[in-house]
């Protein structure tokens, strides 16, 4: 009987799932419009914060790892970086004391960005790469600006905090 119920839970788990990854039809709809997605139009609901960011991570992966077109499989790595651009943009309007919290964030970042330099690697001998090439530059030149701004926010941040605290 667990065993019964446990794979209808699996099975539950994987038809909801199924809604989510794109079709072919849509990845070439996706292909042709150049508006591209932006940190600011994510708005992430689980972050790196929470104990159960590592179901989203295993959800990730699992939709990476089901995805056959490598060019699909590329758009997905860059959904992935611009949402956690977005995870770190949140966790700072959110938590901006907890510096532990936007370190890892910031890691998660990094780390999405270095699989997608993978991905785009392996894909070199593709014809599709120049426009994912173009789109991914102008992400990452938008991340940069979204992570200076963010820095730059939390210099300012600290030094009035410290005026603070010497003015006392």
């Amino acid at each position: 009987m667990k065993r019964y119920i446990l794979f209808l839970f699996i099975v539950f788990i994987l038809a909801s799932g199924f809604a989510f990854i794109p079709t072919h039809a849509s990845a070439q709809a996706d292909a042709s419009s150049t508006a591209a997605v932006v940190a600011d139009d994510v708005n992430p609901t689980i972050l790196p914060t929470s104990r159960f960011y590592f179901l989203k991570e295993w959800w990730r992966g699992a939709i990476v790892f089901i995805t056959r077109d490598p060019v699909a499989k590329t758009k997905l790595q860059l959904q992935i970086l611009n949402e956690k651009a977005a995870e770190a943009k949140k966790i700072f309007e959110t938590q901006s004391q907890n510096l532990e919290a936007l370190n890892k964030a910031a890691q998660n970042y990094i780390d999405a960005k270095k699989k997608l330099e993978a991905k785009l690697e392996a894909l070199k001998d593709n014809p599709n790469v120049a426009l994912m090439l173009n789109k991914v530059s102008e992400q990452i030149k938008k991340h940069t600006e979204l992570f200076k701004n963010l820095g730059d926010k939390i210099l300012e941040k600290r030094s009035n905090d410290n005026a603070l605290e010497k003015g006392e």
